[in-house]
Parts: structure tokens; sequence; C-alpha cells
């Protein structure tokens, strides 16, 4: 089974907390967290939970899903499509291989956001340096070009030693 098939297995399984969150109008963060816990002690597994500014991720074994938060709660909220549309720009670029890909799925009518899961860099005061040292000129210029918020909780290297960004806030190009 592919990460996406283990996220979509989860989200079945888990699918009366997202009934009971989703029927909020304004759900939050730690309403999500709240679920996961639970469902980790009802079910015996170990998710595990992380926030950011304006969506909530569930962390698998082998995969990640975005939620993000109600914009009725958070105006800005809604990163993930912005994450959905430099998905499809870094696919015509050329650079995807640094790119974590991001499907989307449903839950009824609510968006969730699947990803591989990628190991973060552990060193935060050399995060964004350890990047750009292994990335090339080319690279490096797409990135900075593009793409803005870029630390070390954001993005991490897969097994072969690659560069993996996996949080790409971007300078929205429309």
């Amino acid at each position: 089974m592919t990460y996406i098939d283990h996220a979509n297995e989860f989200i079945r399984d888990f699918s009366m907390y997202f009934e009971v969150l989703f029927h909020k109008r304004n759900f939050h963060t730690f309403d999500v967290r709240n679920f996961v816990y639970r469902y980790n002690t009802v079910k015996g597994k170990r998710m595990t939970f992380n926030s950011g500014a304006s969506r909530a991720v569930i962390i698998g074994e082998d995969f990640v899903i975005k939620i993000d938060l109600p914009k009725s709660l958070l105006p800005q909220a809604g990163n993930s499509e912005s994450e959905m549309r430099a998905w499809e720009f870094v696919r015509h670029s050329g650079f995807d291989y640094m790119f974590a890909p991001i499907t989307k799925t449903f839950f009824k009518n609510h968006p969730l956001y699947i990803m591989p899961k990628v190991a973060t860099l552990a060193c935060e005061n050399e995060g964004v340096s350890e990047l750009y040292n292994v990335l090339s000129e080319d690279e490096y210029e797409f990135v900075s070009e593009y793409f803005t918020d870029i630390h070390d909780e954001n993005f991490g290297f897969d097994e072969y030693g690659n560069v993996v960004i996996f949080d790409y806030a971007w300078n929205d190009i429309e």
C-alpha cells in the first residue's frame, strides 16, 4: 500500500471524528489534537499532531494529512489550496523532485490534503543554511525566487539524502 492508501484508510477509520469536527462551524487546532488523542487511545495507534498558523496536521507512519482551519475562524486559512497551486507550478518547472507531492481528497465536502511523511532536520540553528548548502545554483535560485518561509521545520531529506520541501508557502503567482 502507498502512503495515499494509508491516509485514505485512516480517513475512513477516523470518519466518526471528522463528522464531529466538520459539524462544528469554527473548529480549532486543539479540536483536531483532541480527536487524534482519542483515536490513539481507542484504536491503540500512534498518530501525532502538529499545527501551524492556519491548519492542523495529522501525522501517520508514512503520510501527513493537512486540514485547513475554517475561514470563518481565520480569514487567512486555506494555505493548502495555495500549496496545491504551488505543486502544479513545480510539477511543470522541472524542480518537482525537491518537493513533496500533495494530493487533494475530500471527507464529504471538506478538503483534506495528503502528503508523504518526511523527517525534518533536528538542528534548528543550521536548518536553512543546511538546505542552501546542498542545493545547486539553479535550485537555490528557483527556491529563492518563488518560495518564502523556508525554515528547518518545513523541509527534510529523503532516505537517499535528497532535499524534500514539504511545507511550501510561495510567492503566489497567478
